[in-house]
């Protein structure tokens, strides 16, 4: 086995201890060594010393020493650069380079912003990417930051993580700067991660009770109230059954539609409905490769509009199911979940189509009471409230 191939295998998180370990000693010692070069080589070959009574001797001894040690030293530089070049090479090609793709232009609109802009979309419900940079160092390491949209609030949220070969090294709440979804009663309870222990409608009878005591919280709150909410079906929804639900209730905003996984892989997926954020510089390939796949420019509203928003989600996953190493980064991180997830979700969707579960929705109060009262959902949870649509 050469070099590369155990490199693989360390990314891979398949070596032994004691590879493991060799591997980290030898970057190490290479991070340590660019250091050396950088700070002794001209001390090494200007500070010689030789001593000789003759002044004339000195000067011709001086000057072939001289020429001796440049050209060692600039030849032993020269080798040692020439490693260090190529393990740095190697890191940034097995590992997740951020800046390897599209090119930012304006600044903070490349391959991470791309990266990071669909997994949001796909996980955390309520959340954009406004802008994503990666700032390179040696040997696979990054320096991140990330600045996310808040969608019901209008505010910036910001984080700084460091990334060093393929891992993300945070002192903080790594699940907080990637925006980790936190796990509510009832779109927990349909997406199978909140169970109960009982009979088998004892989640299904705190629901009820829950969305009842949740309407007469919401109807007690002033009637310019704004609600950001999560909404459950008795019966999940097809895209088609989701767009008339949208078409019905044209006062609220659908901000995410969760998806039931099939496959139970992918627990907490779903996408975005309010179109939103930047468009990153796409290339006519990515386009074809992955048709919808970002929405906001796009004409989504004419034509089969549930084929259009059905290969929207198709995209994202076939997406993420090709992005292997940053999926790795993000599974070391937070989510658990790989690539193979994505491409068996994807498979199980072409065949068995698409089931919403539920919805994030955001609205007036009277409009969600409105809903309430259709008898359409059957669990809700309320995620925040502002006095009014336009105060933040």
């Amino acid at each position: 086995m050469n070099y590369e191939e155990l490199l693989k295998k360390y990314r891979q998180g398949q070596t032994t201890e004691e590879e493991t370990r060799r591997i980290e000693e030898d970057i190490e010692k290479f991070e340590a060594i660019s250091v050396y070069l950088e700070e002794t080589l001209e001390e090494e070959r200007t500070g010689l010393e030789i001593e000789e009574a003759d002044a004339k001797d000195i000067r011709r001894i001086k000057g072939k020493v001289n020429r001796k040690v440049f050209f060692y030293s600039f030849s032993g530089a020269a080798v040692l650069i020439a490693i260090i070049l190529l393990i740095n090479l190697i890191c940034s090609q097995i590992f997740y380079n951020p800046n390897k793709g599209i090119r930012e232009i304006y600044g903070g609109d490349g391959q991470l912003m791309l990266d990071l802009s669909v997994y949001t979309e796909m996980h955390n419900p309520g959340y954009i990417v406004n802008q994503a940079h990666a700032e390179p160092d040696w040997f696979g390491k990054y320096g991140l930051s990330v600045t996310w949209g808040r969608l019901f609030t209008g505010e910036e949220e910001k984080a700084y993580i460091n990334l060093v070969r393929g891992k993300v090294k945070e002192s903080g709440n790594v699940e907080r700067s990637f925006k980790g979804t936190s796990i509510y009663h009832a779109i927990g309870t349909k997406l199978g991660m909140v169970i109960y222990e009982g009979k088998d409608d004892t989640s299904m009878d705190l629901a009820k009770a829950e969305l009842q005591n949740q309407q007469e919280h919401i109807a007690a709150l002033p009637e310019s109230a704004y609600l950001a909410v999560n909404i459950t079906f008795p019966e999940a929804k097809t895209v088609e059954e989701m767009l008339k639900f949208a078409d019905q209730y044209q006062g609220v905003s659908i901000i995410y539609n969760y998806v039931e996984s099939k496959t139970g892989a992918l627990q907490m997926n779903g996408f975005g409905f309010e179109r939103a954020g930047i468009i990153p510089d796409q290339t006519e390939e990515i386009n074809q490769k992955y048709p919808y796949l970002w929405t906001l420019g796009e004409d989504m509203d004419s034509g089969d509009r549930a084929e259009k928003w059905t290969l929207h989600y198709e995209s994202m996953l076939k997406y993420l199911s090709e992005r292997g190493e940053f999926i790795d980064m993000m599974t070391d991180a937070v989510s658990g979940w790989s690539s193979v997830d994505y491409k068996e979700e994807l498979e199980t969707v072409k065949k068995e189509g698409i089931h919403i579960v539920g919805m994030q929705i955001h609205g007036k109060r009277q409009d969600i009471l409105d809903i309430i009262a259709s008898g359409e959902i059957d669990g809700m949870d309320i995620l925040d409230v502002k006095v009014s649509e336009y105060s933040r």
